[in-house]
């Protein structure tokens, strides 16, 4: 089972072309304005952008952008004469840590040795024609005329000289504020020609423009190699002993020729492919033995011997070094997984995890072979913590290590962990036996999580899944499965898709705002596309967590929907037409890319019997008319006392309703935002239960930020059956309530 560490080669993470700071503001609005720019006749302003804000290796920066701060515009600022210099200043936008100056309100001060002249122009324009969305798209750009090589090794300075300042429209830039001792940013604005300015604890969102310097290695991420998660989550930390992967471009030599990889043989050297890893926490060095190498991708361990705490590593190469922070914790333990499915759909994803039977060490728990309550199981990963320094490198002794951990299965908790420790011999690969609990959901999507201590505060691992049947090796099923496993035996395959969706949106200030809109998709695979889907798919086609169970995940696009690459859209017609029981139809346009939707609509939808039809049809659809159910709405009854309130993520957390079909189910999501990555959970429950209770386990790997809860429901089966011309027919009509809330 050590090959799961290394599942996925190089899929985690890619270098940008963009780079937003504050880091936190890419897809978040900033909390302040700005009108620097606006400011009518001549000005200097300063920006300093915190060097922990780059990603480490030195990098071409060839233009800048600002945004409009939500709510406003159109912008339109028009500078007679502009220079923009960058440099790397000594000083920093905070004084969180030792030793650093914080930005001078002397302008000056603040410049560095490598002051570059980046643009210069007359009579310039800064514009937009408004926007809607939040936040703002970054359209309000300067191209520099020269690129400033930045190494990354301070914070950079943006200096803005400026004169005649005139704003013909909106004048509001989005910014990001913060209180002493600081955050990412700091500027400093006075007249042109001063010594010094004003000084303040805020600054413009800035989107960078970049290339990386050729040749040099970069690091795009550091992350446990079982559970691959973000820096910056609660649970992200790499813990002492771990096999972590380092992510990025020219990381080490290229495996020799038929090789995927250069891979060590025990003891693990601490070069490999001319490559090296050294970890620096608070001034004491240790060196990474390493496993295997690629010029993408390094695996390695984390000495056991690490001071606990943040800290750098670096990775050399060929005379070239690189460095990313880090945060070494005493444990943070990450499930190995067999295969990501869906992946591309963040928040309800489904990861098949690396759980073995004990009397079965080759068989995983998968669709075709389930596990049942009682079995004994292993589950692999990494990071339960430190081991002997020897056992880093070349096999690590048999026994526990640490206190014994929790197992939720399905949010249930296990009755025994029998071992928790190195599998004996291997370098960093974990293992935890334990008993799957009597009253653990069935069902193909049954989550496993891991909770363990750092002193006093819990921390859980990815959230995977194993199948779970009533016995053991049958093939399992779920209520909510929308794709059914025996499509993918078929040369061929035609499928629609149908969702009628209404919203309640509940506002700050506990108003909601009801809006509905629906969609149409119409598309066809082939036999290759079967066959790759079938091989890959160890679970059922199936995205939604099991009843009782709750996925958890991230992701950098939430409303990206992965699975439909490369098929055959299908020409349906000019139009659909979705006739309810009562009131006006619903006309769903053709639109670009081949998908059909509404426009969005205020009325509330009634439930029901709906009638479909395309009229004459398309190319590549006939005529069709059939009827689709709109399921029964559900009272969210506990909403009040949800909507705007703080969740503490370490508590279980009761949802309540009444009413639905009573073969229908209740779908709970919960997410909130950490950097570009949104975090969450997603769980199911009949309908027929009223209530569902999330875990503790599945909050707890949430950032603490703001965030919502939304409650679904849904109407079962999703198949629509017999539909002329198609293999499969699928109905995701839905009503959904999202509330705000804040995560603690």
């Amino acid at each position: 089972m050590g090959l799961a560490l290394t599942a996925g080669f190089a899929t985690w993470a890619t270098t940008p072309t963009t780079l937003v700071i504050p880091n936190t503001n890419q897809s978040a609005p900033g909390n302040g304005q700005n009108n620097l720019i606006a400011f009518a006749g001549s000005v200097e302003y300063q920006e300093i952008l915190g060097n922990g804000q780059f990603p480490g290796n030195p990098i071409v920066i060839t233009g800048l952008s600002f945004r409009a701060a939500p709510g406003t515009g159109p912008t339109k600022v028009t500078i007679g004469s502009l220079s923009v210099f960058l440099s790397t200043s000594p000083n920093y936008p905070n004084t969180s840590g030792s030793g650093k100056t914080l930005m001078s309100s002397t302008f000056a001060s603040n410049i560095g040795p490598d002051k570059t002249l980046v643009y210069t122009g007359t009579n310039v324009t800064l514009s937009d024609s408004g926007c809607t969305s939040v936040p703002c798209p970054f359209d309000l750009t300067i191209t520099f005329t020269t690129p400033f090589t930045f190494n990354s090794t301070g914070p950079l300075l943006i200096d803005m000289l400026e004169t005649n300042v005139t704003a013909n429209g909106g004048n509001a830039f989005d910014a990001e504020s913060s209180s002493a001792p600081g955050g990412s940013v700091a500027q400093v604005l006075g007249p042109l020609g001063a010594a010094t300015g004003t000084f303040s604890y805020q600054g413009n969102i800035v989107q960078l423009t970049y290339t990386a310097v050729a040749g040099f290695p970069t690091i795009s991420g550091v992350v446990n190699a079982g559970s691959e998660l973000p820096t910056g989550l609660p649970n992200s930390g790499i813990a002492q002993g771990a096999l972590f992967d380092v992510y990025g471009t020219n990381l080490s030599a290229t495996p020799p020729n038929g090789s995927a990889f250069t891979e060590a043989s025990l003891p693990l050297p601490n070069t490999l492919a001319g490559a090296a890893i050294s970890i620096n926490v608070g001034g004491t060095v240790v060196n990474a033995p390493i496993l295997f190498a690629l010029p993408t991708q390094i695996g390695a361990v984390m000495p056991s011997n690490t001071p606990l705490g943040s800290g750098s590593l670096t990775v050399s190469y060929n005379g070239k070094s690189i460095s990313s922070q880090i945060n070494v914790v005493q444990n943070a333990f990450g499930i190995s997984y067999i295969y990501i499915q869906n992946a591309n759909n963040g928040v309800g994803m489904g990861e098949q995890a690396a759980v073995t039977f004990v009397t079965k060490p080759t068989q995983a728990a998968i669709n075709t072979y389930t596990a049942a309550p009682g079995d004994q199981m292993v589950l692999w990963g990494t990071g339960l913590g430190a081991t002997t320094v020897a056992g880093d490198s070349a096999g690590a002794p048999f026994g526990d290590i640490g206190p014994a951990p929790s197992i939720y299965v399905g949010g249930v908790l296990s009755p025994n962990v029998a071992y928790w420790g190195r599998s004996p011999g291997s370098v960093a690969l974990d293992q935890i036996n334990f008993t799957i609990p009597a009253n653990a959901p069935l069902g193909c999507n049954v989550s496993v999580i891991v909770e363990t201590m750092n002193g006093s505060t819990p921390v859980v691992s990815n959230g995977p899944t194993i199948s779970i049947a009533a016995t053991d090796g049958a093939t399992c099923s779920d209520p909510t499965e929308a794709f059914p496993y025996s499509i993918t035996s078929k040369t061929s395959a035609k499928v629609m898709y149908i969702n009628v969706s209404q919203t309640a949106q509940v506002s700050g200030s506990n108003q909601t705002t009801t809006s509905s809109s629906a969609t149409g998709l119409f598309f066809s695979v082939n036999q290759s596309q079967l066959a790759a889907f079938a091989a890959s798919s160890l679970q059922s086609i199936d995205y939604q967590p099991s009843y009782g169970s709750c996925y958890v995940g991230f992701n950098s696009n939430p409303t990206a929907n992965g699975g439909l690459s490369g098929v055959t859209i299908l020409n349906a017609g000019a139009a659909l037409t979705l006739t309810p029981p009562s009131g006006p139809a619903v006309v769903l346009a053709s639109q670009t890319g081949g998908t059909y939707g509404s426009a969005t609509g205020t009325t509330a939808l009634p439930s029901g019997s709906w009638m479909f039809s395309n009229g004459t049809g398309g190319s590549g659809v006939g005529p069709l008319n059939f009827t689709f159910n709109m399921p029964q709405q559900i009272v969210w009854t506990n909403r009040s006392s949800v909507a705007n309130s703080t969740i503490t993520r370490a508590s279980p957390l009761t949802i309540t309703w009444t009413g639905g079909d009573a073969n229908g189910y209740v779908d709970i999501q919960g997410s909130t935002q950490s950097g570009i990555y949104y975090v969450g959970f997603e769980c199911t429950a009949p309908t027929s239960a009223g209530q569902f209770t999330i875990p503790a386990s599945a909050m707890l790997g949430l950032p603490a930020n703001g965030g919502g809860i939304q409650v679904s429901t849904y109407a079962i089966p999703a198949s629509l059956g017999t539909v002329t011309g198609f293999d499969l027919a699928l109905n995701a009509s839905q009503f959904q309530t999202n509330a705000p809330v804040t995560f603690k």
